[in-house]
């Protein structure tokens, strides 16, 4: 009876609770999905190659999410008359190719024709893909239709844990591996633009000139800015060890800080899924002291959440990390710690 009246009290908080606590289990799957990728290379590669596949994300995270500009939550939330999904869709095709052709450039320029260097460049793939994924889901939240989302991300979730379940351990491969994630979040993709375009038909022909494009990017770059420093704050650690210590502690480091992004996550999904619904029952009166408060409890329970991460860790930290990834991964649990605290 506890669990129930818990969620009840949840509900009675928290409107539209139940959408949103659908799609945070959802989410946690998807994140439970990306850990097992991690946790299978920890398992049946060297940490040299785990350290090129956290390399990857490194370098492509901060671009891909400055060019974002955050628009999914944009879209998500926008109540005007004007529907900018297509255009925002067509705007995010732009910079997503545009955030590759940077990242290849770079991974070339700065690593040569290595396998490291693909790795790099197939992760950007699969952050650029993912990022086209978003703006879909944005399209559909501003209809209301946040089933449809959550039907994406588990899909993607199970393909994710399937394929490389079968793919990592038979090829003891990082480049196989992010192949795989790639592949598999493109068709997932496709999917979502299909989804979209049953749903949200009429906006298929908004043209995107190159003033609207413009306009687009001066007015979210706050945004994108916004994004980009905290990727880049989360990231610098990385940049540090991959040029001044051994690749495997690159690696040590990436399994590790994964469960600071496991926390990031659900923060993110915490937010997209319930404040647009806020937004929407306060639009007369986004100013009101309601919508804060509304707001002021879906950041509590985030930070209920890292603060009771890190308490599990304090227990069985060492244990956990040592059952999923191995012994030498166990041996730094204090950096483990520290990186949740710095996520909360």
């Amino acid at each position: 009876m506890l669990p129930l009246n818990f969620i009840n009290r949840l509900r009675t908080r928290f409107p539209a609770t139940n959408a949103g606590l659908r799609t945070l289990l959802v989410v946690g799957l998807h994140s439970l999905s990306l850990f097992w990728v991690v946790s299978l290379l920890a398992r049946f590669c060297p940490p040299s190659a785990v350290g090129a596949y956290v390399f990857g994300y490194a370098v492509s995270a901060p671009i891909i999410m400055f060019l974002n500009f955050r628009l999914r939550i944009v879209l998500a939330n926008d109540v005007g008359a004007v529907d900018h999904t297509w255009a925002f869709v067509k705007f995010r095709a732009i910079t997503s190719v545009f955030a590759l052709t940077v990242i290849g450039a770079l991974s070339l320029l700065w690593m040569g024709p290595t396998e490291k260097a693909a790795v790099v460049i197939l992760v950007g793939a699969a952050k650029a893909v993912e990022a086209m994924s978003d703006i879909c889901h944005g399209g559909v939240q501003r209809l209301q239709l946040t089933h449809v989302v959550e039907r994406s991300i588990l899909f993607r979730a199970l393909s994710t844990l399937a394929g490389t379940s079968i793919v990592i351990p038979l090829m003891h491969s990082v480049v196989a591996a992010t192949a795989t994630v790639l592949l598999l979040w493109t068709v997932q993709l496709a999917f979502d633009l299909r989804r979209l375009q049953q749903r949200c038909p009429h906006a298929g022909t908004q043209p995107l000139s190159p003033a609207y494009f413009w306009n687009t990017a001066r007015h979210f770059s706050s945004l994108g800015l916004v994004a980009l420093l905290a990727s880049v704050a989360y990231n610098v650690p990385r940049f540090f060890i991959a040029g001044y210590s051994p690749e495997s502690d690159l690696g040590y480091y990436g399994v590790i800080a994964y469960f600071g992004l496991v926390i990031g996550m659900v923060a993110t999904a915490a937010t997209e899924s319930t404040v647009p619904g806020i937004t929407q029952r306060h639009r007369l009166a986004s100013s009101t002291g309601s919508y804060l408060a509304a707001v002021r409890r879906v950041y509590a329970v985030i930070a209920g959440f890292g603060i009771t991460c890190v308490l599990l860790s304090l227990i069985w930290g060492q244990a956990l990390l040592q059952l999923f990834f191995g012994v030498d991964y166990a041996k730094h649990l204090d950096a483990f710690i520290v990186i949740q605290l710095a996520s909360i």
